[in-house]
């Protein structure tokens, strides 16, 4: 630490709290602090802030009022998810799990006096990640490396394909084991979200089952959007699973994500060779999809709360998740400004179900009204959250930066403690 500057801890992972302290400064003196990141592909951020320290000439970013800045309230981490990326320079090279280094830089009248250093880690250095590509399976384990029987969990990613290792490196920091299982957009796997036979995670769950350090009685999951609904659908069918945690997921079966072999819309997911009923409003699809259409030819950000509400509207029963079946505890995670499909409601209606059925498990729904879509583990900037990139064109995803980066790191904290009681 430096003279003045104080920041604490120094080397932590990537979820964890941070704070910034400017002490022995005049009464009443304005400073200015600075943050400087590169990501571990190819950005660089940056995020300012312009405060006054108080009677003590001492400043505490929890506590001190922005005068300019990124941010424009008390914030202690808010020179961290305020970071906006100032350019992009694409080496090629992908190390997702390595340390990111942020500079936390001190300026007294316009003159740098003093610069800490911050590493954060997703991986804790100690666990043993394996690539699994066993009986078409694709996936990335985090073991501790003894024998020891503990708690694992299925980690499942979203409409983006591919595997979710950060979070899964990060719950495996926590004592569980985490395993990172893909399941479309990978090599030896769909190369859409069509039809994705659910024997498949079946497999995964026997996978584990073979393990002498997993516990075969303590296996949740944990899944995200797409993720969500899939790790919701998965716990009603395998009664395995004694915890489930869905982010922003669905209360039915949606359709897939491109073409089924005839043309015709898809479902999501298959079972014993049979595709899941899904939610479908066939007499008002086509005013849906030119609702979409019309909001792309406008140049707009493309919003499908609406379409993903009035297509569940129409739900038969049988797309709707039975999650009544589930044989465990259920955390669901939603926000309320969700943008990509109304997260919120189809949370409630996962509840409602719980409750009708006198659900003889824990269930909770932690909805957090000002957040969107992009919910997940904290601890990156969070201004890019609010819409993601789709080719070429952008989708709403709902939110503030500030309310997104607040429901990230509330929810996080929730999670982990759920699966520490639960399993």
């Amino acid at each position: 630490m430096g003279k003045h500057l104080s920041v604490t801890p120094t080397d932590c992972f990537i979820d964890e709290p941070i704070t910034v302290t400017v002490k022995q400064l005049h009464p009443f003196e304005i400073v200015e602090l600075y943050t400087e990141m590169r990501d571990n592909f190819g950005g660089y951020w940056s995020a300012h802030v312009m405060v006054q320290a108080d009677v003590n000439g001492t400043v505490d970013l929890s506590k001190a009022m922005p005068i300019l800045g990124s941010y424009s309230t008390p914030d202690a981490m808010g020179l961290f998810w305020s970071m906006k990326r100032d350019r992009f320079k694409d080496n090629g090279v992908r190390t997702p799990l390595k340390p990111l280094k942020t500079f936390v830089t001190l300026r007294r009248n316009g003159a740098v006096e003093e610069i800490v250093t911050v590493t954060r880690h997703l991986l804790q250095p100690s666990l043993i990640r394996e690539d699994v590509r066993e009986n078409g399976i694709v996936g990335v384990f985090y073991h501790h490396g003894d024998k020891r029987p503990r708690p694992t969990l299925i980690v499942l990613g979203g409409s983006e394909g591919g595997l979710w290792e950060g979070q899964a490196a990060l719950l495996a920091a926590k004592g569980f084991n985490a395993f990172s299982l893909a399941y479309f957009g990978m090599k030896g796997l769909p190369s859409q979200l069509v039809n994705i036979p659910l024997e498949y995670f079946q497999n995964a769950l026997e996978w584990l089952a073979h393990r002498s350090n997993v516990d075969t009685n303590r296996i949740g999951l944990v899944g995200t959007s797409k993720g969500g609904e899939l790790a919701l659908l998965l716990a009603s069918l395998e009664p395995k699973i004694k915890a489930v945690a869905a982010y922003v997921p669905s209360s039915v079966v949606h359709m897939g994500l491109g073409e089924a072999d005839n043309g015709q819309a898809p479902s999501s997911w298959s079972l014993k060779g049979k595709p899941l009923p899904f939610a479908f409003n066939k007499e008002k699809s086509k005013k849906l999809t030119n609702m979409i259409m019309d909001q792309r030819n406008a140049g707009q950000m493309i919003s499908y709360r609406e379409w993903y509400r009035v297509h569940a509207e129409a739900a038969s029963e049988d797309a709707f998740i039975p999650v009544e079946k589930i044989n465990g505890a259920v955390l669901v995670i939603s926000g309320g400004d969700d943008h990509l499909w109304p997260s919120a409601l189809f949370g409630e209606q996962v509840i409602e179900r719980l409750r009708r059925s006198q659900f003889k498990h824990s269930f909770k729904h932690c909805r957090y009204p000002k957040a969107g879509h992009a919910i997940g583990y904290p601890g990156m900037p969070t201004t890019d959250s609010t819409k993601f990139v789709y080719g070429s064109y952008d989708l709403k995803a709902g939110g503030t930066s500030e309310d997104n980066y607040r429901a990230q790191a509330d929810a996080w904290r929730k999670t982990v403690a759920f699966f520490k009681e639960k399993l």
